[in-house]
């Protein structure tokens, strides 16, 4: 998704800061025609260097609801269902529309509110990105 392959910048400085405080990220590939071989690939290509994980069968992608790539989901230890769902940011308004330099940051508002022992205040947003298609399987 050229989408999910542009914020690849934005998700590495969001992890490099987060991982040392203790966050855990992993990329999860929902796609059935996804291969490691194409994912390492991948990953070389846009410098990804945090774990990533194949869900070749939507298992992980049906559990968390997720609609899009790219989407964040954020999971606390000791809940059930995900603290934040959404967006990265709100630079893309749109597929194929984006403002030069986004103004909020949801994630990073997230994971900050997670660290300061806080509820998350916006526990959801509309992600925009490549549909992940259920169908088939």
């Amino acid at each position: 998704c050229p989408i999910a392959n542009a914020y690849q910048p934005e998700i590495a400085n969001i992890e490099e800061r987060y991982s040392r405080q203790g966050i855990q990220f992993l990329l999860v590939h929902p796609d059935r025609d996804v291969t490691r071989a194409d994912a390492q690939t991948h990953a070389r290509q846009f410098r990804i260097e945090m774990p990533i994980v194949l869900d070749k069968e939507l298992r992980i992608a049906r559990r968390v609801n997720a609609e899009v790539t790219p989407q964040a989901i954020v999971i606390q230890r000791g809940i059930t269902t995900p603290v934040y769902r959404g967006a990265i940011n709100n630079q893309y308004v749109d597929y194929g529309k984006k403002r030069p330099a986004p103004d909020k940051h949801y994630l990073v508002d997230a994971l900050s509110d997670i660290l300061a022992n806080q509820p998350v205040s916006n526990a959801e947003t509309k992600p925009v990105g490549c549909f992940i298609s259920y169908d088939e399987l």
